[in-house]
């Protein structure tokens, strides 16, 4: 019996994708590895996600949308149970004059539709979306709400500031860390409450922490910031977002990892315009400010900075480049990230994915 995958093989086939043997080859990895025809052409590097979608779209003749350039109402989730958005990888996009435009990874499913429909009590206009693209907009619309979809977790919620939403509790931590000038948030669950301290001179110092039912929500919030894997509670993960404090950029690395008591959460906080200070405000001794700044005026050498999180090596660093970033000198840095950005520092930031590593930079600055 031919299906859905037979005609998007056959499809690719005469679009000149593939031959008839390299089709043999994809149905045979489908089969062996247990995954899809999509998934299957993705790993024989046959053809990207868009471009299945593309085919996809052609060959249904429905529209392909990129969610990257639509603004989605993530209030939508309240229309659908979380579990059927899931299992169809679908999304109500827009909802006009009783009727749903539902973005789809296959929207030659036509069992998947009928249950939509069902479900919405609407007619259903299916566009087709990038598997990644679908995946990430559910798990970020539902992240703050109920499996089953409708009432936000953080309805009935009270946390520190009183009957806030998540989101604004999120904001608060964060900004309340900016205000005390802190390098770190330590967000991290025992089995009776939130511990929520911030690193200040290289001290952890407690602070009024949220109720240890919010715990949950809250990492899903900064997950979604962070753009990280919403499903994933197992294995840590790392990513980065931004937001505006005073009119400043800051930049937030965070990191979680899991415990016996739940996802445990570290962000450090980064102010790439933050104000150069000189040796003497960052308590550096008068003797040892006349010791560095000997070693500054040699013409070569090796100057180690070291210390724990949060001691000062950023800031006693960059001091130093403050002191040497002159007209008659090529200064070059190579970091990870860039933390702080220097007017007139030629400042490298490392790359892993691509291969730009600090041996490599190394060897490129010193050519």
């Amino acid at each position: 019996m031919i299906g859905p995958a037979d005609f998007l093989l056959r499809f690719l086939e005469d679009e000149g994708m593939l031959d008839a043997e390299r089709s043999g080859v994809v149905a045979e990895r489908s089969r062996a590895d247990a995954c899809t025809i999509e998934e299957a052409l993705e790993r024989e590097s046959i053809a990207s996600q868009r471009e299945i979608a593309l085919a996809k779209a052609s060959l249904m003749e429905v529209p392909f949308v990129d969610l990257e350039h639509y603004s989605v109402d993530i209030n939508n989730a309240s229309l659908l149970p979380r579990n059927v958005a899931e299992s169809a990888a679908a999304f109500p996009l827009f909802v006009s004059s009783g009727v749903a435009t539902v973005g789809m990874t296959d929207p030659m499913d036509l069992g998947a539709i009928d249950r939509l429909r069902q479900v919405l009590r609407r007619e259903i206009d299916a566009v087709v979306c990038e598997r990644e693209a679908i995946e990430r907009l559910i798990g970020q619309a539902y992240a703050l709400t109920s499996d089953e979809g409708g009432k936000a977790v953080h309805e009935n919620v009270e946390l520190t500031t009183g009957d806030e939403p998540i989101v604004k509790a999120v904001n608060q931590i964060l900004h309340d860390a900016a205000d005390a000038l802190a390098s770190d948030i330590h967000i991290s669950p025992t089995e009776r409450e939130v511990q929520l301290r911030h690193r200040i001179d290289g001290r952890l110092r407690e602070r009024q922490a949220p109720p240890l039912n919010t715990h949950s929500a809250i990492v899903q919030r900064l997950k979604v910031m962070a753009k990280l894997d919403l499903t994933q509670t197992r294995r840590p993960q790392d990513g980065k977002f931004r937001f505006a404090h005073h009119g400043q950029q800051l930049e937030v690395r965070l990191s979680t990892i899991p415990t016996v008591a739940g996802e445990n959460v570290v962000m450090r906080l980064l102010r790439p315009n933050a104000e150069i200070l000189d040796f003497a405000p960052l308590g550096i001794r008068e003797d040892d400010i006349a010791t560095l700044e000997r070693m500054l005026e040699k013409p070569h050498g090796l100057l180690l900075v070291t210390g724990p999180t949060g001691s000062g090596k950023t800031s006693t660093l960059f001091a130093a480049l403050h002191r040497l970033n002159q007209p008659d000198r090529n200064v070059m840095t190579i970091e990870d990230p860039v933390e702080i950005r220097l007017e007139g520092v030629r400042q490298v930031q490392t790359n892993s994915d691509i291969g730009m590593d600090f041996s490599s930079a190394l060897r490129s600055i010193l050519r």
